[in-house]
């Protein structure tokens, strides 16, 4: 997206749903200085896929710290 002329690279948001909510979160963790912010509509990594709640809580803590924009609903 950022290469096309319309879209403005500094107001970039990554919105997900499910794994793509988790994963729209992590991402702006590992590259804040990519996108502007993050929304996470009730994702994460549901146990019994290779990960459990005690994960998912703290790869989203972490990732709140990151620059504080990054939001579960």
């Amino acid at each position: 997206m950022r290469a096309q002329p319309w879209v403005d690279p500094r107001r970039i948001i990554l919105v997900g749903w499910s794994r793509g909510g988790f994963l729209s979160v992590e991402y702006a963790a590992r590259h804040p200085g990519d996108i502007a912010g993050a929304v996470n509509f009730s994702g994460g990594w549901w146990p019994g896929r290779g990960s459990s709640a005690e994960e998912n809580s703290g790869l989203l803590a972490a990732a709140g710290k990151s620059r504080g924009m990054a939001a579960e609903l």
